[in-house]
């Protein structure tokens, strides 16, 4: 954490540091009813498993890790769709990926999108597949909505997730073992649905708006006195 790096390497005093993480709204929304808009809206079927990520198209984020994945993740007992929310340099040379392995049909690139809440409600698995990354904080919006999330560990992933417990973070950047791990959690619903009320309840206890609204508050007050 941030936290250690301010102590060890600037030697600041522990007694005088602290860590508020941030607040993320804890509104849920309903699935079935977003599952049902953005199924209409990309024409993709109600029993079709629906993978989502959203961030920037550009290097750092690797989609073309995630595509390769996709390609090589089971489609014969399952329809599949990958849905990439945000633009990016990279968005012209992703999509004619898509469409030279034959899945233009199946990846869909949305944009940017106000409404990222109802987006990853509506979905089955969240993917984060970042070469860098801070303390990613698409994984608590997914999570806020019951959605676990497939990461691959770096920067503070593991802070967002508990691993085999709110999702799962992959210590290996391999192809092969990510697409095998999304294809094994798409074939628990069951364990799926358990691994979404945990990572709810994570940020709920961890990242609530309204615990940091109170831990600022108590902060302010403790400096004024």
């Amino acid at each position: 954490p941030a936290i250690d790096q301010l102590v060890e390497l600037m030697n600041y005093p522990p007694a005088k540091t602290n860590v508020i993480y941030r607040g993320v709204d804890e509104y849920l929304f309903d699935k079935d009813s977003c599952r049902q808009t953005l199924g209409a809206e990309l024409n993709i079927p109600q029993t079709a498993k629906v993978l989502i990520t959203v961030g920037a198209l550009k290097d750092e984020k690797d989609h073309h890790f995630m595509i390769d994945a996709f390609a090589q993740m089971n489609h014969h007992d399952k329809e599949l769709h990958l849905i990439l929310l945000g633009e990016g340099d990279l968005k012209m040379d992703l999509m004619a990926k898509c469409e030279s392995i034959g899945f233009g049909n199946k990846v869909h690139f949305v944009g940017f999108k106000d409404n990222v809440g109802e987006w990853l409600a509506g979905a089955d698995l969240f993917l984060l597949t970042s070469k860098i990354e801070g303390v990613p904080g698409v994984v608590l919006e997914a999570a806020i909505q019951k959605l676990p999330a497939l990461a691959i560990d770096v920067g503070g992933v593991r802070e967002v997730i508990e691993h085999e417990i709110t999702g799962i973070a992959l210590p290996e950047r391999e192809v092969e073992s990510f697409a095998f791990k999304a294809d094994y959690l798409l074939s628990q619903p069951a364990l799926l649905a358990r691994m979404g009320t945990d990572a709810r309840q994570l940020v709920i206890n961890k990242f609530g708006l309204s615990r940091a609204v109170r831990e600022f508050e108590e902060l302010y007050l403790q400096l004024l006195n």
